[in-house]
Parts: structure tokens; sequence; C-alpha cells
């Protein structure tokens, strides 16, 4: 029993890291012909803009297809398969969290062929019901903080209220009488939540 706890435990710890990750997001979508039918042989590939990193997923027998996590950024994606032209979406931007939609219909043709789509309807969370708002780093830097208290940038969300109630034992403490609470779109201060690089982040 001791030497197979021991072989599992590295297991344990890969999967605990692996849960604890959410600084990554997710594009998701259909590929499919003219007439609405799903590519099952479609492929579809992520390139990352500033680093040229490349990532491929394969759609699924109705033409569904999902990326692997991806790192905020803004990205290419591509979608190909045999005897149709392939076609590009440029600049789909990446923020940590996200779950972006991008169906793609592929018309006939020779797959040298390329479709290139630069301008389009902004692209909608249709797969996820949260909602959220990234605050950039001029953000960050820039603005006035009393006390550089990075809980104040919760309120350049709408809906988002600062509020002097309880906490839940991770949104404050004691110590500064439940100031770091805030409220959003009406649900309790003491449901909020703080993690750090995924871990639970305790408030002093």
């Amino acid at each position: 029993m001791k030497r197979i706890l021991l072989c599992c435990l590295p297991w344990l710890f890969t999967v605990m890291t692996a849960f604890a990750q959410v600084d990554t997001g997710t594009v998701a979508g259909s590929v499919r012909d003219s007439s609405g039918a799903g590519l099952a042989s479609a492929s579809v590939t992520f390139v990352d803009v500033a680093t040229n990193a490349t990532t491929k997923a394969q759609a699924d027998a109705s033409g569904n297809y999902a990326s692997p996590p991806l790192r905020p950024g803004n990205y290419k994606v591509t979608a190909e398969a045999p005897g149709f032209k392939s076609q590009t979406r440029s600049t789909i931007t990446v923020q940590v969290q996200d779950r972006l939609r991008v169906d793609f219909e592929l018309t006939v043709g020779s797959v040298s062929e390329n479709v290139l789509v630069t301008a389009e309807t902004p692209i909608i969370q249709t797969d996820t019901s949260s909602l959220g708002e990234v605050i950039t780093t001029d953000q960050i830097t820039e603005l006035p903080l009393n006390g550089r208290d990075y809980v104040q940038l919760a309120t350049l969300t709408t809906g988002v209220v600062r509020t002097s109630s309880g906490t839940n034992g991770n949104t404050g403490g004691s110590s500064t009488g439940g100031l770091n609470s805030f409220v959003a779109n009406g649900t309790r201060g003491t449901l909020n939540n703080f993690l750090l690089d995924g871990v639970d982040k305790q408030l002093q």
C-alpha cells in the first residue's frame, strides 16, 4: 500500500496543479460547409500573433471543435478541410477565462485558396453564462488607488459597487472592517472569493 501511495502522489500533485490554473481562455465553434453540414475532417489552427506559437485542434464527427487552453493574447484562427478553401479569422482576442465561439463556413475549392475574414461582428460568448471583466495593465498602473487597494479596480465593471458588509474570510478580514468587499449585480459581498494564480487567496 505504501508503494502504491508513493507512486500516486506525483500524479495527484499534477492533477491539483492542472485544476488550479485559470489564466487561460478557450476558442470553440463549428466548421460547416455551405449547406450547414458539419465537416468531420476539418482541422483548426490557432496562431499567437505576438509569438507565432501554433496550436491545433481536430473537429469531431459533427464538425465541432474546441481549442486547448490558450494564453491571453491575439490569435489568427484558420479552419481547413480537404476539398474546401481554408478560412482565416484574424485578430481574435483571448482573455483570461474566455470561452469564445468562432464558427466557420467553408466553400468548395482548393485548400491552397484562403478566405481571410478581417471585419465581422464582435464575438459574443454564447457558450458560457458567466460574466467577467479584464482590467488592463495601463489601468492598474495609471489609475489612482487609495492605499494601492486593487479591489477598488472591481468597481470599473458595470454593476459592481463597494460595500462595508461582512466577509467570508477571503475578502478582507476583520482588520479592514470589510472595506475590501464589493457587490456584483446584487450578489452578497460575502460570496466573493479571490484567487491568486489559481490558488485561494486569504487577504490580510
